[in-house]
């Protein structure tokens, strides 16, 4: 693989992955001390902040499409239609990019000082999960 490719590769695991340098260097086999020059030459961190942001604005949206495939999904399921596997896996994705966030944003406010949570709590989504999903844990 070339120089080119893994640093592509490194980007993406390291700002759209969010893996820290050190899992990004092992998963690639390469030094963890080359992943830290690129991410200082390239100033990455500058990206991961925008990435990070972005995200966020996003987590409303995805909330209400998801509640609207789920609300679909359960009156599928009500009366008697075959569910859409699209939206199924559609649902699944956007409970992982959830829950995914949630533990984002507690790890963050582990470092600040307590406030009253805002967004969805993991137990939120696994009552959603049980109650349109019937997935149980």
């Amino acid at each position: 693989m070339n120089k080119l490719n893994l640093l592509e590769q490194a980007k993406d695991l390291y700002l759209v992955e969010n893996m820290n340098a050190d899992k990004v260097a092992e998963k690639l086999k390469i030094s963890r001390r080359t992943v830290f020059n690129w991410i200082k030459k390239y100033k990455w961190n500058e990206g991961k902040i925008r990435i990070r942001d972005f995200s966020n604005q996003f987590s409303p949206e995805l909330y209400s499409i998801g509640s609207k495939l789920l609300q679909k999904a359960n009156d599928d399921l009500d009366n008697n239609r075959n569910l859409n596997l699209h939206s199924i896996r559609a649902i699944e994705e956007i409970i992982k990019i959830i829950v995914k966030s949630e533990k984002g944003n507690l790890e963050r406010q582990k470092l600040k000082p307590k406030e009253k949570s805002q967004g969805l709590t993991p137990e939120f989504i696994k009552q959603i999960q049980h109650d349109f999903l019937g997935i149980d844990f």
